[in-house]
Order: structure tokens, then sequence, then C-alpha cells
């Protein structure tokens, strides 16, 4: 633990050891007590450290040998022990012990999950010149296993897979942002992969021609200044026509919202809705909303809802020159982004096109969680949650310490799923689980929360919402084999599955994701 008042937050610092990087939360003071030899006796002495980093999920302190020989410190390889003075006249600070090849401050035993004594390493001091490693009270290195891993509460394992794996699992994400994700997301090992590799990413990036040019004024905090654009499609499955994309100017962090009509009262209830989900999540208020010359809601009279709503809530609405679109340049290249990567990711799985209400939402939520250049390499939500632990730091819970975004629960989009139908999840008619099938055979489509996932059945013609699904990140939907592929019908009556009365049905979703 660190001296109480001697933490320093720092911020976009990282730590990398093998393939795997930590982020540094902060510096400070570290005071080890009664660890040395001193004129009182032996382990009467403290040992204080200056300019301590603080790594989350590096369970190992570690000193520079160097930096303790210019106080006086230094090791002595023929007695194995850490000394004070000159090689001619020097006192004991502290004896060490050989074991495991390595020089060890204090052995102990692990708890009483390991079946055998395995022995935990703590304080250790290695035999070179660059480091000194020792326990700090509350986190230990194990070198050995001491229980088994439980996939049911343990964290999620890093899934070390190939990067044409991972590019399908991101969306289609280009070569290098891919290579960083690995540094700016938890759970995560792979390689960069060419964009040009992939076929799908080549006919849908080939004419894409990015703006660098900046804003006069920069918004100054999270949600100060808003984008919003409204996209016109094809009618997709669940009878959507329009998307609204919302895009927060500091963050990046982008909203998708389908809706099935581009009326004035749907888009500003759309709206407004944001507007209090910002409020009540963050506690922060939006000061301008910037768009183009909507006709929905934006009329010269200034007589619509949504006018009205902005004059009382002195919002300033920022628009668009009439028939120019890049003073609003934000949504409109947020939206593009979107919309590409919506339709890489339905064609890269041959899914129809009528399901990119789900696509969008999708596209939203990756890229939310992918690395941007111009966020340092930072994620928009790293970059939200990073505003909030310097500026409200109430608003970042101790176990979001770690603010890189969470890739373990993201598969290949549009990859094979089987979720649990829903007579199993409920436990009803168990007679007949002995010769029914388990599930359905789906595909996902979007994303809930880190484990909650949107399938769409085909055989259904529905999307459905679940937890209890396993994926095969390997196959995906091919029309013309699909019948072939369809799980049996049931022939029992008493037992077949209410499709008009599914709880897990989905009609318009309006989330945030």
């Amino acid at each position: 633990m660190l001296e109480k008042d001697s933490f320093v937050p720092t911020h976009g610092d990282y730590v990398e050891a093998g393939d795997t990087s930590f982020p540094i939360l902060g510096k400070g003071t570290r005071v080890i007590r009664k660890i040395m030899n001193g004129p009182s006796g032996p382990k009467t002495q403290s040992l204080t450290l200056s300019e301590v980093v603080v790594v989350e999920g590096f369970y190992t302190n570690i000193v520079s040998e160097a930096l303790l020989r210019t106080s006086g410190a230094w090791y002595s390889g023929f007695d194995c022990s850490l000394r004070w003075g000159t090689p001619r006249e020097s006192v004991v600070l502290i004896q060490l012990q050989r074991k495991y090849n390595v020089l060890i401050l204090q052995l102990k035993l692990v708890s009483a999950y390991s079946p055998i004594d395995h022995p935990i390493l703590e304080n250790v001091i290695p035999i070179s010149n660059e480091v000194v490693l020792w326990r700090d009270g509350a986190s230990v290195m194990h070198f050995f296993a001491s229980r088994a891993w439980r996939s049911s509460r343990d964290t999620r394992r890093p899934r070390d897979d190939c990067e044409a794996l991972w590019h399908l699992r991101s969306g289609h994400l280009g070569k290098e942002a891919l290579q960083k994700l690995v540094y700016h997301a938890r759970n995560v090992r792979i390689n960069g992969t060419a964009r040009i590799n992939c076929e799908t990413c080549a006919r849908t990036y080939a004419t894409q021609v990015i703006s660098r040019r900046q804003p006069d004024e920069r918004a100054p905090r999270p949600f100060w200044r808003v984008h919003w654009d409204l996209q016109e499609y094809e009618p997709g499955y669940n009878g959507s026509c329009y998307l609204l994309i919302i895009k927060d100017e500091y963050s990046g962090w982008l909203y998708a919202i389908p809706l099935a009509s581009k009326k004035g009262s749907v888009v500003f209830n759309a709206l407004f809705q944001f507007e209090r989900w910002v409020k009540r999540q963050f506690g922060l208020v939006i000061c301008k909303l910037r768009s183009d010359n909507e006709p929905a809601v934006i009329h010269a009279s200034g007589n619509t809802d949504f006018l009205r709503w902005v004059r009382f809530e002195g919002i300033d609405v920022e628009l668009a020159p009439p028939h120019t679109k890049e003073p609003n340049g934000g949504s409109e290249r947020a939206g593009k982004e979107v919309s590409e990567k919506s339709n890489a990711m339905l064609n890269g799985a041959q899914l129809p096109h009528s399901l990119w209400p789900e696509s969008t939402q999708t596209s939203a939520f990756l890229l939310n969680i992918s690395p941007k250049a111009t966020k340092g390499w930072q994620s928009p939500i790293e970059v939200l949650q990073n505003w909030f632990r310097r500026e409200a730091p109430l608003q970042i819970r101790e176990h979001t310490a770690d603010l890189r975004p969470d890739w373990s629960g993201v598969h290949a989009y549009g990859c094979r799923a089987y979720p649990l139908d829903r007579d199993r999840e409920a436990g009803t008619h168990r007679k007949a689980f002995k010769t029914s099938p388990r599930g359905h055979i789906g595909y996902l489509v979007g994303y809930i929360a880190h484990n909650i996932y949107r399938i769409w059945i085909p055989r259904l013609e529905k999307v459905v919402v679940t937890r209890n699904v396993r994926f095969n990140e390997h196959i995906f939907y091919k029309p013309d084999k699909e019948r072939s592929e369809e799980l049996p019908e049931r022939v029992f009556k008493s037992w077949i599955l209410n499709l008009d009365e599914d709880d897990d049905e989905v009609d318009l979703p309006e989330r945030p994701i």
C-alpha cells in the first residue's frame, strides 16, 4: 500500500510484459516497514521508496537495483545479501535466500486451495543488475498454479486467436488500429492484418477519404457539444427506415438509434430521451447540439417541439448553412463510419441487408471500444472514462480501475450461434428434454452487455436476446444451405415452442450501445 496522500494519478502510460500491456494508474511513496537490519537490531529499519509506479494487474513489485545503488544500497552476490557502504566497509541490510534459482526475501506457502505445498515467491531479487521484486502485502505473484481456473467465477482468459478472426470480431478494423487493440483493450492477443487482405474491406473502403480538418472550437468536456444526423435506409426487418446517429465531440462516442419514421415527434422524442439519459447517467448537461437543417425538427418559424425544448433548456443549436454538410462534419463522418462498418459486417457474414438495424448499432458499439488514432489510440469509451477519473472520480467504481474496454465477450459478427431454447431456459416440459433439440440455430447480430447477445434466428425470423448461447466462429450464414441444416420440426404439439409469446422477442431496440 502507498503512503496516505502520496498517490498522484497519471494517464495514458503503460507497462509491457511479454504480449500483455498493463495500465499505469499513478505514482506515490511506498514504505516497507521493518524489513532491514538497523542500529536497533535485525529487521528494525523500514525501506522507503519514492516515485513508485502503480500498475493495474501486475502482481509483483519491481525496483531498479541501479536506483538502490545511488542511495548507497547494493547487492552482494558473494553471500547473497543487500548491503550498505563500501565493499571494504559495509553492513548487511537484508540477508537473502536462494530458492528456485532466484533470491528471495521471504518465502510463504499458498493457501488451502492447493492440494500440495506449491511455494509462492514474494519479495524476490533476481541475480542481475536490473530489478528487485517484493510483495506489497495484498498481491502475490503465483509462479505455480494454486487451483484450477473456474470459468463461471474467474476473469475470462485472454483469447489468443489469429489476426483474421480478430479482424472479424472487431467489425473489419484496419491494420494499424487492430495492432493497437492489443495495448488499448483487455483480453486481446493478436497481430495486425492488412485491410487489403480482406476482400470485403477492399470493396467497402475503396473510395474512403478521411478529412483531417478540425473545428475552430473543440468541446472542453464530454457531451458539451453533441452532433446528430439522420440517415435513410431501406425498410429493415423490424420496420425501421431511418437511423439517428449521435456523436459526442469530446470522446468520439457514438449512439445509433433506428427509427420507424422521421416525423418531428419521433426524432424529438429520441433526442429528448438521449439528453435525459446523459443527465441521469453522467450528471452532465448538453450545451450545444449541432446538426444540418433537418426539416422534421428545424423550421424557420421556430414553432416546433424540438426548438421550443432547446430554448427552454438553454441549449444552443448550431446549424449548417443551407445545401452544405461540411460544418456538421462530425456527425456526417460518424454516420459514414457506422454505415460502412455495418455494410462490411453484413457483407462479410452474408447476412440479409434487412438486418441493418442490428448491424448499425453493433457497428457503433464496436467503434466505441476500438482504438482511434485521433484519440491517441484510446477508444472513445476509454477517453470518456478517463475524463471522469480526473474530474469526477466518484463516477468510476473500484472494479473499473483498468479503463480499457473488455473484449472477452466479443465474437465474429454473424457467426453461428446456438441459443438455448425457451423451454429449457425456463425449465418447463422437462420430460421432452431427453429427445428434443437443446436449442436453435442462429447468428450473432448484436450485443446488450458483455455476456448478453442479440441472436437472429432465420427459422423464426426473429431476433432474440439471450445469455445462454454458444458460438462457432468458423461457420457463417449461407442462405442456400440454411434449410438443410435446420433443426427438425417438433412433432409433439404438447411441448412445441410458442413463437407468439416468446419473452425474448425484440421489436425496436432503443438502448445505448
